[in-house]
């Protein structure tokens, strides 16, 4: 007899900001994650809040070392499910987002609430900023794309002052995984399946919560793998070279063999 564990993650760039309702909060409003299509060439913007709203909203873009912005003038979020745990309910929205033609492709995108004089308001009690991954083959990619309505275009905003660091935008890393105990009630069982821990960082990089967002179908493994998520070392988010709450997506397997 033979049990295998093995654990791996991706980072989900999930971005965590303040809980509240109202709707011109700077941080009423986070960005999850982005994921790019080549057709159409957009940038879709999973975004959340903790409350139902009707947002007013400036998305930019950091392409090299310049900014575009489009303001979305009513993103309606709709109430998600809370999922596989008891957590708190989100709403949520998917906006596409595209640069001008010839502009190189974005690194980095900033989520801003719009005021009542339509400028946007800094967040600084959470955060809005994340990195743009480069990958353009994920299947959410092409699912959004299929579905997806003709894009936002961004226009030019500024010249930005250059990146003073090596990696200005940086996903969320795992550093040193915890390994998973496999219960002996679990053995027992023959009990077998993967597990997906979605966790919230904060700058430090450390697990500040988690949420299993794919269940083994067993208890006893899910507890398990999220003892482990939340007990292993992260790097944080980096976005325009400061680190930043972000959060992390842990995958154990437990295989009976």
């Amino acid at each position: 007899m033979r049990i295998a564990i093995v654990v791996a993650g991706v980072a989900t760039l999930l971005v965590i900001g303040s809980r509240t309702s109202a709707l011109a909060a700077p941080c009423a409003v986070e960005p999850r994650s982005v994921v790019r299509s080549t057709s159409p060439d957009a940038y879709f913007v999973d975004l959340r809040s903790f409350s139902s709203m009707h947002a007013r909203l400036r998305l930019t873009l950091f392409a090299g070392d310049d900014s575009y912005a489009v303001d979305v003038a009513d993103a309606s979020l709709t109430k998600k499910g809370t999922g596989l745990t008891p957590v708190d309910p989100t709403w949520t929205t998917t906006v596409p987002v595209a640069l001008p033609d010839g502009i190189a492709e974005a690194k980095g995108l900033q989520v801003r609430t719009l005021g009542s004089n339509g400028e946007a308001v800094e967040c600084t009690g959470g955060r809005s900023g994340i990195p743009v991954p480069g990958d353009t083959t994920k299947r959410s990619a092409r699912k959004l794309a299929a579905d997806a309505s003709p894009p936002f275009v961004a226009t030019f905003v500024r010249h930005e002052a250059p990146a003073d660091c090596e990696r200005p935008y940086v996903a969320a890393t795992l550093l040193k995984p915890a390994r998973p105990e496999y219960p002996e009630a679990a053995r027992s069982a023959y009990a077998s399946g993967t597990v997906l821990v979605s966790l919230d960082l904060n700058e430090d990089g450390k697990a500040i919560s988690s949420q299993v967002v794919g269940s083994s179908g067993f208890a006893l493994l899910d507890r398990s793998a999220t003892a482990a998520a939340l007990g292993s070392q992260y790097a944080p988010q980096i976005f325009r070279c400061t680190p930043v709450a972000g959060s992390y997506l842990y995958e154990a397997q437990f295989k009976y063999r």
